[in-house]
């Protein structure tokens, strides 16, 4: 019976997973955004590089599977590295909106309109604080040394997500490496230096952890990977709130396996589960005070934390007009909870 309810769970994700993709995939389709007639030889060329790394590291058509194949992977995905560095280098446009403000608070700090901005976004003072360190680190505040950071973090986060799957489906790593191969080439998001690109590796970070904690037999490496996912998952939450999507995921795994294992039946493992929860619970209580505590005694810009617009206004952004930002909807939610 238990297992017969897992399994119609596992199903209806499934179905509901697919239904969510599929609607996005045809929206996608539809989009004004993609004509046909504006295919460029840029296009044709990724279309070129995709079919042809596929062939040559996929497939024995043209090199049989081994060292060769290994050897030619690897260089595309260092190529690829190369072709984003290229990239940054050539163009690293000055970006604007959330991460334009972030990028000015570095220079104009005292900015009455950047004040304002940090004022009502106080969830962007985490990647404010961690620029600025490594503006002050590496002495430059260029926009093409922001796109190297971004850049980093993307590439480090897709070389953890191939660790990830050698735990999870080691068969299958190759095929991953190549689909981020091909992925790197279609990212104009690494030009972006935010809260987006600066969180990749630490949620690729937060699915190792949990791969790893859901295939270790040992208590001791079950206790690191736990311990490793909590602050991966703290860390993303001060970087981007919305990363923490991919932790309740994991928790409710968690909750699958110790149904389908009936770990209560076993004393002795359920105690240890016990402990190893109260410590990352008293891990992530400590971890996420502390950061807290240096969040508020940041001196890099002053703001007013009666402006701060709560978190609940991102998600009512997705149900309001055309989901965008709605300023007088953001100002009355930040009013409403400060009379509350």
């Amino acid at each position: 019976m238990r297992q017969k309810i897992l399994t119609g769970v596992d199903r209806s994700v499934l179905v509901l997973f697919s239904l969510l993709f599929g609607i996005t995939v045809i929206s996608a389709g539809l989009s004004v955004n993609l004509k046909l007639t504006d295919v460029t030889l840029w296009s044709v060329g990724v279309l070129l590089i995709g079919g042809g790394s596929y062939v040559l590291t996929q497939t024995n058509l043209w090199l049989s599977p081994g060292a060769r194949q290994l050897v030619v992977s690897w260089s595309l995905f260092i190529a690829a590295i190369v072709g984003q560095a290229v990239v940054a280098y050539q163009f690293h446009p000055a970006i604007g909106f959330d991460a334009g403000a972030v990028h000015d608070a570095l220079r104009h700090a005292d900015d009455i309109n950047l004040i304002g901005y940090f004022s009502q976004n106080i969830n962007n003072l985490p990647i404010l604080m961690l620029f600025d360190s490594l503006a002050g680190l590496f002495h430059t505040k260029s926009w093409f040394f922001f796109d190297v950071v971004s850049i980093v973090c993307v590439d480090l986060a897709l070389l953890i997500n191939v660790g990830t799957m050698t735990l999870v489906q080691r068969d299958n790593w190759r095929r991953l490496l190549w689909l981020e191969t091909v992925f790197m080439t279609v990212f104009p998001w690494i030009l972006v230096p935010y809260t987006d690109t600066v969180v990749m590796p630490v949620v690729a970070l937060l699915l190792l952890a949990a791969a790893g904690l859901l295939n270790s037999r040992r208590w001791s490496l079950r206790a690191i990977w736990a311990l490793a996912l909590v602050l991966a998952g703290v860390l993303a939450y001060f970087i981007k709130p919305s990363a923490m999507i991919p932790a309740i995921a994991v928790v409710l795994m968690i909750m699958r396996r110790i149904v389908q294992t009936q770990l209560w039946r076993d004393w002795r493992k359920m105690g240890q589960g016990l402990l190893l929860a109260i410590v990352c619970v008293a891990t992530v209580v400590g971890t996420v005070q502390w950061g807290q505590h240096q969040i508020d005694q940041q001196t890099i810009i002053r703001v007013n934390k009666g402006l701060a617009i709560p978190p609940i206004h991102f998600m009512s952004m997705g149900v309001a007009g055309d989901g965008g930002y709605n300023e007088r909807d953001a100002l009355k939610i930040g009013h409403t909870t400060q009379a509350n």
